[in-house]
């Protein structure tokens, strides 16, 4: 596509949109391609969107959205190589990493496409999908790619300015539906939208235009991912990534099985070259931190996949790393999680229900 090969990163305007996440839980970052590569990305969207019905994924979510002209395509990595090259985008993940760090994970990549006569869905934060309230810090980002314009009357996401300093939803307004504006943003554009933003999909009240967004759903390596990329993604497929990438996407071994007694959760190398014998992680010289053990909280939803086979793509595993203690979305604890104990084994188990891998 040339996308990623082309792009680059210029370290001011990545540095405001960090900034106006902080402050505003939104930015756009405008530019980082053009009309015509939207529209090839399109295009493959479209045939993306055929071949997950073809391989019985729906494109139509009965239950979240009001009618079927909101197509969602899920899977994206998996049906198009194109769509391993934007998240992995050199912009996008210096935003992402200005915001969660380094070590950051890819918890999802879907696409909605509002079509004339689609509806809202259910207003909420993403990040209340993926770890219980207190929301005290921001461990989620979403990039969103703008592969049409976007506008109120076209569908844009609505959101609800400066939501994303609730901690709870005892936080949340009774008027909160009529306070919520649309962001506008051409095509081409990719605005950044923290995790605790609370926002809904807008309404496409024309009578012939599609309003086409692609969600790139980022978090901090101690929560547990939306999407079940071990399962989703084919061997074909992940044998494609490099190293940093399998990280990210949480295929290797040691990121989807019980830890050894007495050995870190990130795989080891013994030895070094003065032969000391001595562990070193792996991964040192390519995150930051990627050790991080949390205790899970399986909630009575939890299924086994061997028992609902078909729900196991959207029970997603990364390290073993499941839902977090409540105590985790404070600061202090987060920085304790790194000596939190696991139980279980990870790789049978989910906690996260279908409808919540969800886009606006």
């Amino acid at each position: 596509m040339g996308i990623l090969t082309t792009a680059t990163v210029d370290e001011a305007t990545i540095a405001e949109a960090v900034n106006r996440v902080a402050e505003d839980g939104f930015a756009v970052i405008p530019g980082v391609f053009d009309e015509a590569e939207a529209n090839r990305v399109l295009e493959r969207l479209w045939s993306a969107a055929k071949e997950s019905d073809r391989r019985g994924l729906a494109t139509y979510a009965e239950g979240l959205d009001p009618n079927a002209n909101n197509v969602r395509v899920w899977n994206l990595i998996d049906l198009d190589p194109v769509f391993a090259e934007l998240i992995a985008h050199p912009v996008a993940a210096a935003v992402v990493t200005g915001v969660l760090g380094a070590d950051y994970i890819i918890s999802n990549f879907t696409a909605n496409i509002a079509r004339p006569g689609s509806g809202s869905m259910m207003v909420h934060p993403d990040q209340s999908l993926v770890m219980p309230a207190p929301w005290q810090a921001s461990h989620c980002l979403n990039i969103i790619w703008c592969l049409t314009n976007v506008r109120g009357d076209n569908g844009a996401t609505l959101y609800l300015p400066g939501s994303h300093r609730f901690t709870s939803t005892d936080d949340v307004p009774a008027d909160a539906a009529s306070r919520m504006v649309p962001f506008t943003a051409p095509v081409g554009s990719i605005p950044a939208m923290d995790g605790r933003m609370w926002h809904t999909s807008g309404a496409n009240i024309t009578e012939s235009e599609d309003r086409a967004l692609l969600f790139g759903f980022y978090s901090q390596p101690f929560v547990r991912p939306q999407w079940n990329h071990s399962v989703g993604l084919s061997p074909e497929t992940q044998a494609t990534f490099p190293e940093n990438m399998r990280y990210r996407l949480g295929l290797n071994t040691w990121q989807n099985g019980p830890p050894t007694r007495g050995l870190s959760i990130s795989r080891s190398v013994r030895g070094s070259a003065g032969g000391s014998g001595r562990e070193r992680p792996r991964y040192s010289a390519l995150l930051a931190d990627t050790h991080r053990r949390v205790t899970p909280r399986r909630r009575a939803t939890a299924i086994a996949f061997d028992e609902q086979p078909e729900q196991s793509l959207r029970a997603p595993q990364h390290g073993g790393l499941q839902r977090v203690d409540r105590a985790l979305a404070k600061p202090a604890a987060r920085r304790a999680a790194s000596t939190a104990r696991r139980e279980g084994h990870p790789a049978r188990w989910s906690s996260i229900r279908p409808h919540a891998c969800i886009s606006a």
